[in-house]
């Protein structure tokens, strides 16, 4: 049985190896300040989260939990292929959803929704504003699996997943945290054992180097 989204944060958190130096607003902060800080920041603030892009079985569209050690974004693919029609496609889309979530973070939030006009996230139209500017200013392009070819399929992974998530994963594994098999289940791989170990060559030259320092 697949781990729940929540479940894959909560690891993430657990296990994640570098803490997160992320900085954090509030929603009494201006949302021009806000604006401004990830217009300024944005490659260290994308590297401060973990982006997901895999399919779910469960009915969130988005999900994003800022946490004590680790922050992740979830975009649910099973969801984003019927993309509406003010996007031209679904690169757009996710785009977008990736902004809103990152915002969600900036601001210490924790939800998981199952669309944007999800009533239980109060500060939806705050979040939503923000994220507006941002969509039609800034290149905010995180999902990029679309181009990795065939024969390295197993580079799919890091954008599914995520990179620090995948990090952790193995980096769990090698210290003997998790055993390969919970390993396999936490990246989804049971059916891509080849992939897995291939992908697993190149993020162990990452962690011993990671650990060298």
């Amino acid at each position: 049985m697949s781990l729940t989204i929540k479940q894959c944060f909560e690891f993430y958190d657990n296990f994640k190896v570098q803490k997160s130096e992320l900085k954090r607003f509030t929603f009494l902060d201006r949302q021009f300040t806000i604006v401004r800080f990830l217009k300024k920041c944005k490659k260290e603030i994308i590297g401060e989260i973990n982006y997901a892009f895999y399919e779910s079985d469960e009915d969130y569209l988005i999900s994003f939990f800022s946490g004590e050690r680790a922050n992740y974004v979830h975009i649910n693919s099973r969801f984003t292929q019927n993309y509406p029609s003010i996007y031209e496609n679904i690169d757009e889309y996710e785009n977008y959803l990736a902004i809103y979530a990152t915002f969600g973070i900036l601001i210490n939030q924790s939800f998981q929704l199952q669309s944007l006009n999800d009533s239980k996230f109060y500060h939806k139209d705050f979040v939503r504003d923000m994220s507006n500017v941002i969509f039609y200013d800034e290149m905010f392009r995180l999902n990029l699996s679309s181009f990795v070819g065939e024969n390295e399929s197993y580079y799919k992974a890091i954008y599914t997943y995520g990179k620090d998530y995948i990090f952790s994963v193995f980096s769990a594994m090698m210290n003997h945290q998790i055993d390969e098999i919970t390993c396999i289940k936490m990246l989804r791989m049971e059916d891509k054992i080849k992939d897995f170990r291939m992908l697993f060559r190149v993020y162990e030259k990452m962690i011993l180097l990671a650990k060298d320092k």
